[in-house]
């Protein structure tokens, strides 16, 4: 499946979630959106989704916690992002208004973390740190994206039409490229 493994796990997200997603849009601008909006307005509370991917890490206790590729920590870490992107496109714009508000604090937070777990774990660190950095950078990165990329240019539109194509070429590069520089040998290691 090479760099295509997640698109089965995106359709049993999918499945998985249809149900939900559903009844959320059913129930549009219901008590659970006002809920969520008004609780997506603060900047801890956004950061406070890190405790799902923490309790993630708990349960499964991958080792080492990058390595999600075809595994169960994978899976539930798309399916934990996976719902969380739907929730925060659902809470309406007090999320988007916040992340971009507070930027700058969870890139400062997610520095301070990276700091931590290089000097200290030697970038292995455990799983709870891992996912408290990880969700602070998603955040920054999507208030710099809400601030710099929120807006119609002839750029971002040939950008977001290329994207799909592209990442589908460069797995092609990339095996190319390793064909090239790795030796390969026509021996099997056991």
């Amino acid at each position: 499946m090479g760099h295509l493994w997640f698109l089965g796990n995106i359709f049993c997200y999918v499945l998985l979630l249809m149900p939900l997603f559903f009844l959320l849009r059913k129930h549009e601008n219901g008590t659970f959106q006002k809920v969520l909006s008004k609780v997506m307005n603060h900047p801890l509370e956004s950061l406070s989704i890190a405790l799902f991917f923490i309790l993630e890490t708990y349960i499964l206790q991958p080792q080492p916690f990058a390595m999600y590729a075809q595994t169960w920590h994978g899976f539930f870490l798309g399916l934990l992002a996976f719902l969380f992107g739907f929730m925060f496109m659902y809470s309406g714009t007090n999320f988007w208004k916040t992340v971009l508000q507070w930027k700058w604090g969870y890139f400062g937070l997610a520095a301070i973390l990276y700091a931590i777990r290089y000097s200290i774990f030697a970038t292995e660190a455990p799983g709870y740190l891992m996912s408290l950095e990880s969700i602070s950078w998603i955040l920054w990165v999507f208030g710099m994206g809400y601030g710099y990329l929120n807006k119609p240019s002839k750029t971002l539109t040939y950008l977001s039409q290329a994207a799909y194509p592209v990442y589908i070429v460069h797995m092609f590069a990339l095996y190319l490229g390793a064909l090239l520089i790795l030796p390969t040998g026509h021996t099997c290691i056991r």
